[in-house]
């Protein structure tokens, strides 16, 4: 599940949640130009994730990256593409690029976990999680993102086989979400 409208939490078994978003509004027809043609290309670029038309988005976030190499949120939202698209090389890419220009940015540190995890590099996917987790959490839809760091933990050590580590990993991630339904799947999966 792709965190903060962007995290995926990584379960042992290749399904991976979403998070639900809002349908975007319409397109209206608007004669004025834009004085600002970066937010003209940013709410396009927007438009297109939130609907789904993931080449079309792609196109407008490497236009946005391309414009903007400084911007972690444009990085993060162009592997958020990536990762939607299964590019997931690309994704990883993206995501590490954006916690190099904000190593604080909570969602690119969990979704790059993410992504590596789906790698299989599992000992690369421990690093941002860490991060995440020395930084104060924050709420997020379905869970804070602590509760994804730890729950992403609990699928690493699960992959690794360590079964005990995994557990504990689950019970934190459970301690502050008791009601996250997919850290909930994965106790059951290795009790």
């Amino acid at each position: 599940m792709l965190a903060g409208g962007g995290a995926i939490a990584a379960p042992l078994t290749p399904r991976a949640a979403q998070t639900p978003e809002s349908s975007p509004a319409p397109p209206t027809a608007d004669p004025t130009p834009d004085p600002n043609p970066r937010s003209g290309l940013l709410s396009r670029a927007q438009s297109a994730l939130r609907a789904e038309r993931y080449s079309e988005a792609e196109a407008l976030w490497l236009e946005l990256a391309h414009q903007w190499p400084d911007s972690a949120e444009i990085s993060y939202s162009l592997g958020l593409t990536f990762h939607r698209q299964f590019k997931i090389e690309a994704a990883a890419e993206a995501y590490i690029t954006a916690t190099v220009l904000n190593p604080n940015h909570r969602e690119a540190q969990i979704n790059l976990s993410l992504a590596r995890i789906q790698l299989g590099q599992l000992e690369e996917a421990l690093l941002p999680l860490a991060h995440v987790l020395a930084l104060p959490d924050r709420p997020s839809s379905p869970a804070s993102i602590h509760t994804l760091a730890h729950y992403n933990q609990a699928v690493i050590f699960g992959r690794q086989s360590k079964l005990e580590e995994a557990r504990q990993e689950v019970d934190k991630a459970l301690a502050i979400t008791p009601s996250f339904e997919q850290a909930r799947e994965l106790i059951e999966l290795i009790r």
